[in-house]
């Protein structure tokens, strides 16, 4: 028979899904029927189809191969979904074909397909007229000599076809007569397939979607997302990378938050710029996923093409993506952000997959959003504890200084020196200013700095004091800065330093002149920079502190003598207040005398109601070395002593109680003034510097600023005791 009579073998198809029982010349003819009929009504499952091919069909019809393609109308292409691979002789190269995709308009599939009924094919006459596309020519070459098609028909339009292969011409008159109502019960068969295959992809979806759906909902953290983009997406969705983003709080811009990509992607000169860049929404591209309520398909091709296309295109279009798949994620009709998926070839998913993955966007969405709560929730928990730890700290500082606090109402004077004192802190207490306070010890300078802040915005916030000079070396930037755990032996634990402490408030950094020059430039940056941190830590931490500053030693000088940095001298010189010295306010003793008897009467639970005038004179001829601070003590002694309701005597060292004594003395120079009273009360303690009753208490400083001062004056620990 020849390909033309081949051609014109065709049998009139019946009704669509009407199987038109045929004529048959023999019973022989109407047994086969009845028994493939009866074959084919228990098919179910593919394999099911298949066992009915090899075992009954071919029983019954001269063929040695079969195989059944359906029609894929969205991707305008067939491809083989049954096949019979019973046959040795088919090819590797044949093995490719079955796994391929051909246009359902070429030569074979639009002749079968437009056919009414069975297509019988001599492929050796077509292969000799040169007609026979690879795929057949490759059955052609595996040994098949005879092709028959039956068309599969429903009532609206062709799924596909059946293909016999034979290796001879075998196919007789009767068994073409009956192949019409073979292919009406194939085709119901392969429905029938295909309608259960769907019916358990969609249980299968189900399951998938709900597993997803409790992996997605047990997410509490960015890395679980991650976990889940990585580890579980790819399980059920072919794509090649995925990005997920999520709006900022304007929704005028949107960053990655988590993503899957591979090591091409990532080893891209761009991608740094790309993974950590913020990106305006309303681009052409995510603005229409956000405004769309099903998944958005973009052609790389085209995108290209966009004159004002954004600059992550190109860099997909380097990375030889074929497609972008965006799905929009949205919470309470509001879109949070998208999940963009890379594809490398077109068409990677059928509707129903975007509908599926669609909707495990929207799960994720919702997981996200959670999570962004979640995030939010405990950053502000963070912060309340961090409030309370703030307060605690604060309570902590304030008792510790509650018995060593001075008050501003302490702060007296009358005339010269200390009214403009007054005047200067009255000035510069509203501002935020940085003040020096420099003047002999004893003046004052830390009711000053009180004043200063307590007249200050920062009034209801701390004002925080450290002495530079009663702190060993080796902690003071430990104190000022705070300290991790671990950060040098004996940091058992966290500490936070003075800087910290006093945020939004005032750091007093009193005899700041005994900072080492290496403290003193970690404190210039702390001043200029408004920032510390911590020893042993990785984070800078931002302060607002108004620093005031205090020195007994003449800075200038100190900065000339190379013992003071004067680039920190500069910055703490913005607003310098110089204290005079008790003797150069002499009008102010006796208001000062009638204060601190007062003062201390009350403590001590003393009936002192009146001063001698001679014990007022005494004090106002004295010189003070030890200014208000040394008055002070001189007065609680005095105090102490007197039984009566008259304050009488005074012990005054080193000069003793002789007014003409101390008249003849006055005009002694300071510093001789300062060293003859401290050898007196080294002699008077038998040497003894520090502790109770050692000279540094009965003198009223430091134990660190009275070996300071010997040192400047030249005095031993033994000079002058015998």
């Amino acid at each position: 028979m020849s390909a033309e009579e081949y051609h014109s073998a065709q049998m009139p198809s019946s009704k669509a899904n009407e199987i038109k029982i045929p004529v048959f010349e023999t019973d022989t003819d109407k047994d086969i029927f009845l028994s493939i009929s009866d074959s084919i009504a228990r098919v179910r499952k593919r394999e099911d189809l298949l066992y009915f091919i090899n075992e009954k069909l071919k029983a019954q019809l001269p063929f040695e191969l079969g195989e059944i393609e359906i029609i894929d109308k969205r991707a305008g292409a067939y491809k083989s979904a049954y096949f019979d691979f019973s046959v040795n002789t088919i090819t590797e190269e044949f093995n490719d074909y079955l796994n391929a995709e051909f246009p359902s308009n070429k030569f074979i599939a639009e002749t079968s397909t437009a056919s009414s009924g069975p297509l019988m094919l001599n492929l050796e006459a077509l292969s000799k007229e040169d007609k026979l596309p690879p795929y057949l020519q490759a059955n052609y070459q595996a040994g098949m000599r005879e092709l028959v098609i039956l068309p599969l028909k429903n009532e609206k339009e062709n799924i596909g076809y059946f293909r016999m292969f034979a290796k001879q011409e075998n196919f007789q008159p009767a068994q073409l007569k009956i192949l019409p109502a073979i292919s009406s019960l194939i085709t119901i068969a392969v429905e029938n397939v295909l309608t259960n295959e769907e019916i358990l992809e969609r249980e299968n979806e189900k399951s998938m979607l709900l597993t997803l759906s409790n992996n997605i909902t047990s997410c509490r953290t960015y890395q679980d997302i991650q976990n889940l983009v990585s580890n579980n997406l790819p399980k059920y969705f072919q794509f090649n990378e995925i990005l997920i983003c999520l709006n900022s709080p304007d929704n005028l811009t949107h960053k990655i938050y988590s993503a899957d990509l591979t090591r091409d992607t990532m080893n891209h000169p761009q991608f740094e710029k790309i993974a950590t860049m913020n990106y305006f929404i309303n681009d052409g591209i995510v603005n229409v996923i956000q405004n769309s309520i099903e998944p958005v398909i973009f052609d790389m091709d085209e995108l290209i093409t966009r004159e004002n296309r954004p600059f992550y295109v190109d860099f997909c279009y380097d990375l030889k993506v074929k497609e972008l798949i965006g799905f929009p994620m949205r919470v309470n009709n509001e879109s949070i952000g998208g999940a963009v998926l890379f594809a490398k070839k077109k068409n990677t998913f059928s509707p129903a997959a975007l509908q599926l993955a669609q909707a495990v966007c929207s799960y994720l969405g919702i997981a996200l959003n959670n999570i962004r709560a979640l995030e939010h929730i405990q950053s502000q928990f963070e912060e309340i504890n961090r409030y309370k730890s703030q307060l605690e700290r604060e309570n902590t500082y304030l008792q510790e200084q509650v018995n060593t606090s001075y008050n501003v109402d302490e702060i007296i004077g009358i005339r010269s020196g200390m009214a403009k004192v007054f005047e200067l802190v009255s000035n510069v207490a509203p501002a935020d200013t940085t003040v020096l306070l420099q003047g002999e010890t004893g003046t004052g300078k830390e009711l000053i700095a009180a004043a200063v802040h307590n007249f200050s915005s920062r009034r209801n916030k701390l004002m925080v004091k450290i002495n530079c000079a009663a702190l060993p070396s080796h902690l003071v930037e430990s104190e000022l800065f705070g300290h991790e755990k671990g950060s040098f032996t004996g940091a058992m634990e966290r500490r936070i330093g003075k800087f910290e402490l006093a945020n939004r408030g005032t750091l007093f950094l009193d005899e700041i002149g005994e900072l080492s020059l290496d403290v003193q430039v970690k404190l210039l940056r702390a001043l200029q920079e408004k920032e510390v941190e911590r020893i042993g830590g990785n984070n800078v931490i931002k302060t607002d502190v108004r620093v005031i500053a205090a020195s007994n030693r003449d800075l200038k000088k100190e900065v000339e003598a190379g013992k003071f940095r004067g680039d920190l001298f500069y910055r703490l010189n913005v607003f310098p207040i110089l204290l005079p010295p008790l003797r150069e306010r002499k009008e102010d003793i006796p208001l000062l005398v009638s204060y601190f008897v007062v003062k201390y009467s009350k403590k001590l639970g003393k009936q002192i109601k009146h001063i001698s005038p001679k014990t007022v004179e005494e004090m106002t001829l004295y010189s003070w070395p030890g200014n208000v601070r040394e008055l002070e003590h001189v007065i609680e002694r005095a105090v102490v002593m007197t039984t009566g309701n008259t304050l009488n005597e005074i012990a005054l060292l080193p000069f003793g109680t002789d007014p003409e004594q101390n008249k003849s003395q006055e005009y002694l120079s300071l510093e001789a003034n300062e060293r003859a009273y401290i050898l007196s009360t080294l002699k008077k303690t038998n040497g003894k510097i520090g502790g109770e009753h050692g000279a540094a208490e009965l003198l009223g400083v430091p134990p660190t600023t009275l070996h300071s001062k010997m040192k400047k004056l030249g005095i031993k620990k033994t000079s002058g005791i015998s």
